[in-house]
């Protein structure tokens, strides 16, 4: 009998946030049982994140990190997995999604090639669940199952990592491009500090703004 509460099949359901942490855990079992031995591996790149960030991102249904955090006096490296809550009314593509993020952590599969694909394939193979080198997530549209609209992702969701992650990327706003430079804690709205890659000319925004482009794919 599985020591997780979550149990595979029709009924299946993810309806709280230690439903979600325990299919973490269920996938980090499988994948290190299933698909490091089928390709040759017996360890994880690094230590995961023992915590999986919720967002409301409809293009990105699941996405993987590795950040740099403090431990002790010296700092390590750590897996964090974020999930969009979009995909909560279905079991299997919660599963899917997860295991395809878990899949990541192997050495070499960090992206979708065939290492990736071989793993996956294993994971398909065993358990039966349909894990994609990549999700579509336009088939959800813009609401919920019960037909509510998806919530905009909120600022307040944010942490400092995010944002300090997205520095020297490309925020999309409309048609302009700004690369992200910084952050000013000191300023109350206004915080993020931009270059407008076409004009050169330096700025800031609102972590609002920053916020919606993060949750859209608009941060490369």
């Amino acid at each position: 009998m599985s020591k997780y509460s979550i149990k595979r099949g029709p009924n299946a359901s993810i309806n709280s946030m230690d439903d979600l942490n325990d299919l973490f855990q269920l996938a980090i079992s499988d994948v290190m049982e299933i698909a490091a031995p089928a390709i040759g591996v017996d360890s994880f790149d690094c230590e995961f994140s023992n915590h999986i960030r919720i967002t409301n991102n409809k293009q990105r249904l699941g996405s993987c990190r590795i950040r740099v955090v403090p431990d002790g006096e010296h700092i390590k490296n750590e897996f964090e997995i974020s999930i969009s809550r979009i995909l909560f009314h279905s079991y299997d593509e919660t599963e899917s999604v997860m295991y395809h993020e878990v899949i990541h952590m192997l050495p070499g599969c960090f992206n979708h090639g065939p290492q990736f694909k071989k793993a996956a394939e294993a994971i398909n193979r065993v358990l039966g669940i349909n894990v994609e080198t990549s999700y579509n997530a336009t088939r959800h549209g813009n609401k919920n199952p019960d037909g509510t609209k998806i919530v905009t992702f909120d600022e307040e969701q944010l942490t400092l990592n995010d944002i300090v992650a997205a520095f020297g990327k490309t925020m999309t706003v409309g048609k302009k491009h700004y690369r992200i430079d910084g952050y000013d804690a000191k300023r109350p709205k206004y915080c993020i500090k931009v270059t407008d890659v076409s004009s050169n000319r330096t700025g800031y925004t609102t972590k609002n703004a920053f916020a919606d482009a993060y949750a859209n794919g608009r941060i490369e």
